[in-house]
């Protein structure tokens, strides 16, 4: 049997893959029906490398639904984000720890080492392990030291279950829940020990409604480190299904240490902890909350 890791590794995607995916990109009919034929003919059982920068490549694994973007997709994904972490690390001025929780790929973790030379460490976390191997190849391919864990990262350490949500099928949104009896595997970020007191401490944060347990099972890390960015994603559903408001999560990081904050994507926002978030950023979408320490 064939393991996703025979699988070919081709520079680039196949041409019509990447057709189908500039159709899909312009809002142009027939790039999902284009996309759909190539696969059912297995040219997109494959994996591409594509660079993203100078020094950084990333393999994208093209027979994964869940993967399937071309070149130009994957360096503009998470672009406000990526941007406003990056620009973070280069204003602190000093050497960054990132940690990645919910890396899935570790495109993001690809994407920061592109646009900074500050990081000196990359521990990228992915409990999903259908997707671990292709994580430790990509942070293996990173021009840092960086280490991959099929873990989960939570308030403390346990075990816990992969859920998938009723409202999306997407292995993008599985969340860890905890209980006794899972297979999954959670740490509490404080228990890695990461080397950060001389340091900037860049953790982003997407585990799906498990944020603001992240940030307590780090807040050590976090008091510690030299300088800190923490970044977490906000998503209206997720905040409908677990009850916890991104301005929760807020509240739980100033607790550890004075911050700063803004949301990547409307930085127009100014984001007040005694509303609702999605009362103040309106229309309600998928965005990402961004703190930089302010106690220096």
């Amino acid at each position: 049997m064939m393991h996703a890791g025979d699988l070919p590794l081709r520079r680039g995607s196949p041409w019509v893959f990447g057709i189908g995916r500039w159709l899909v990109r312009h809002r142009l009919r027939g790039g999902y029906r284009l996309i759909d034929w190539a696969e059912r003919r297995g040219w997109l059982n494959c994996r591409a490398l594509y660079r993203l920068g100078e020094r950084v490549e990333i393999e994208m694994p093209l027979y994964r639904r869940a993967n399937q973007v071309d070149a130009c997709e994957a360096r503009e994904y998470e672009r406000s984000l990526v941007a406003a972490v990056s620009g973070a690390i280069e204003g602190a001025g000093r050497p960054a720890v990132l940690a990645d929780c919910g890396a899935d790929i570790g495109l993001f973790s690809a994407l920061v080492a592109a646009r900074t030379r500050r990081l000196r460490q990359v521990l990228a976390l992915e409990p999903n392990g259908e997707v671990f191997a292709i994580l430790e190849r990509n942070v293996g391919r990173l021009p840092v030291p960086g280490r991959a864990l099929c873990l989960a990262a939570g308030a403390r350490a346990g075990r816990g279950t992969l859920r998938e949500p009723d409202y999306d099928g997407s292995p993008h949104a599985r969340y860890a829940e905890p209980g006794t009896d899972g297979t999954v595997e959670i740490v509490a970020l404080d228990d890695l020990k990461l080397a950060v007191r001389d340091a900037t401490l860049a953790l982003k944060v997407d585990v799906e409604g498990g944020e603001r347990d992240v940030i307590l099972g780090a807040s050590r890390t976090i008091a510690e480190a030299r300088d800190a960015v923490v970044a977490f994603e906000a998503h209206p559903l997720v905040r409908a299904r677990t009850g916890i408001d991104p301005c929760d999560v807020l509240r739980a990081l100033l607790a550890v240490r004075p911050m700063r904050w803004w949301i990547a994507e409307r930085p127009d926002v100014a984001v007040a902890l005694d509303r609702p978030l999605f009362e103040q950023a309106s229309p309600p979408a998928v965005l990402n909350i961004v703190c930089v320490s302010c106690d220096a």
